[in-house]
């Protein structure tokens, strides 16, 4: 039997947790639950799996990480600055150890299908919470349950897609598939009530980059599985007389558009770059409004770190980019010929999701959310792929062994008597 690592147990936790910390209704001890459970991800990862040596990539991340977060030391407030950048280097390392202590990849198989399973759960009560009170979990026509802001609840919501619709296709049980595709759905309709399409695209280039094994391999088994689950959901809906589309208050944002023809983050923009031209060299440190506690989210992941950290943190941004490109390719190569190389589509896909995410939305550098934590995982992932597939194989995933070579041997020839007669 396969253990179960108690940072995928925390992880799913803090994927749940994260989102409602920082809802309109959250309590101080939801924020407490949420930074107790990034703390035990590190001292589990620290002092009880130890992990394994980080690879080349991570420790190119790590070291943006640890520039972005010293950049605290020259903010206009530094005990702030150093509480919220700490939060996302701590949720970044609990990403890292995440991967860095899985040991087997039946191991690395149990956890995806953990993150997965918590997906459909959280995705299955938040629907559910919004159908029993749809004026009060709605804002702006766009599903906000519990006082959540609505683009938290889509980016909370398209990893969970990722992740379920991945093992969808990975998983050879029909179980299994039947959970996952369904899961899908589920956490699609969550997307689209959210209203948000920036999440609507993370998850839409996220699940593409991360299924291409499948979608060049077994371009009609995804179909089917598509539609079997689509087809089954309209007849239930038939069913019981009502119309879907009017059951999700988002859509109509994401098909049509906003109604507003002006840019809502232009004015964000606006301050951040002003903020950029005081400090252009090493940035300014810390983005926040004066007399704020929080960090000030500037609608772009990029623009974030040029202000923050200026020209040098966003050259060391880029290094570290370029680098996990290159480690990627390299374990391409190392993974050809296994008996899963589909695996590195996975956290190929998350980055990606992430990268797109991060041009309307610079949530990924926030503590708060569990995006950070996504971020560390997949490139740690990278990293520790080549290790995990050349100790065993999943056993839903048979391993496919090289046929043996018949070898050819030569014996002395033997003498045929002669007979006399």
């Amino acid at each position: 039997m396969t253990r179960t690592n108690k940072i995928y147990l925390l992880a799913a936790a803090f994927m749940i947790v994260a989102p409602l910390s920082i809802s309109g209704s959250a309590t101080e001890g939801i924020k407490y639950a949420r930074l107790g459970i990034t703390a035990s991800m590190v001292g589990f990862g620290l002092f009880i799996y130890k992990p394994d040596s980080f690879g080349s990539s991570t420790k190119a991340f790590l070291f943006f990480c640890s520039f972005f977060t010293a950049a605290a030391l020259w903010s206009n407030d530094i005990p702030w600055a150093l509480f919220n950048k700490s939060m996302f280097f701590m949720s970044v390392l609990g990403g890292l150890f995440m991967a860095f202590t899985t040991k087997t990849d039946q191991e690395l198989y149990k956890g995806i299908k953990l993150l997965a399973v918590t997906g459909t759960i959280a995705g299955f009560f938040l629907f559910l919470t919004y159908l029993q009170n749809p004026e009060a979990n709605t804002a702006g026509d766009r599903m906000a349950v519990g006082g959540m802001n609505a683009n938290t609840i889509g980016a909370s919501a398209a990893p969970m897609f990722i992740f379920s619709f991945f093992l969808g296709l990975w998983q050879k049980g029909f179980k299994w598939k039947a959970l996952c595709f369904s899961s899908s759905i589920l956490l699609a309709i969550v997307i689209l009530g959210s209203g948000s399409r920036g999440a609507a695209l993370m998850a839409i280039v996220g699940t593409l980059i991360a299924t291409k094994p499948f979608l060049q391999k077994k371009a009609s088994m995804v179909i089917m599985s598509c539609a079997i689950p689509l087809a089954l959901l309209q007849l239930v809906a038939v069913t019981a007389g009502f119309d879907i589309a009017s059951k999700i208050p988002g859509l109509s944002r994401i098909t049509e558009g906003s109604d507003k023809k002006e840019n809502t983050r232009e004015g964000m923009w606006t301050y951040t770059y002003k903020k950029y031209k005081e400090s252009p060299l090493i940035g300014v440190g810390w983005l926040h409004f004066k007399g704020s506690k929080s960090s000030a989210n500037c609608h772009n992941l990029y623009l974030q770190v040029l202000t923050e950290t200026g020209i040098v943190g966003s050259a060391i941004f880029l290094a570290a980019l370029v680098q996990i490109l290159l480690r990627s390719r390299d374990v391409k190569y190392e993974l050809y010929g296994s008996n899963q190389p589909e695996l590195l589509a996975l956290p190929l896909g998350l980055l990606a999701s992430i990268a797109v995410h991060g041009m309307v939305e610079a949530s990924a550098l926030f503590g708060t959310t569990a995006l950070p934590l996504l971020l560390g995982y997949s490139v740690g992932l990278i990293d520790r792929l080549p290790a995990l597939l050349s100790k065993g194989s999943t056993p839903q995933q048979p391993s496919i062994s090289k046929p043996a070579i018949p070898r050819l041997e030569i014996r002395p020839r033997r003498s045929t008597p002669h007979t006399q007669f």
